[in-house]
């Protein structure tokens, strides 16, 4: 459910941007999300279409590219890959410590946001 929270800012962030266009529709939107956020793609979209039903908005194509977890080994400097998912895979895959630091997978951007001229819209 933490998607709809997240989603209302994105929508926000939209909505401002789009207000300094004129003439274009929003087609497509991509968002950068952390494997370690656990988005449900299909949450996403179907809250992104909840929240800009009868907006100037509606319609958009919310795309999400995931960023897979990596970690840094705090002891041998070794840079991985992890998963949360099991957490055997967090030790270092060089030294075997657990003592790492989390380089990428909790990021949550907002990549891009794709305009059509509004006559191709319609």
């Amino acid at each position: 459910m933490h998607e709809l929270s997240v989603m209302k800012h994105i929508v926000g962030t939209v909505v401002s941007v789009c207000e300094k266009q004129q003439n274009y529709h929003v087609k497509d939107i991509t968002l950068l999300v952390g494997e370690g956020r656990n988005f449900i793609e299909k949450w996403v979209q179907s809250y992104y279409d909840m929240l800009t039903e009868e907006s100037e908005i509606y319609g958009a194509k919310v795309n999400i590219e995931t960023v897979p977890i990596t970690v840094r080994c705090n002891s041998c400097g070794e840079i991985y890959p992890a998963s949360l998912h099991n957490t055997d895979s967090i030790a270092c895959t060089n030294c075997g410590s657990e003592n790492y630091t989390m380089l990428t997978g909790y990021e949550l951007i907002l990549k891009n946001i794709i305009f059509e001229e509004e006559s191709d819209y319609e």
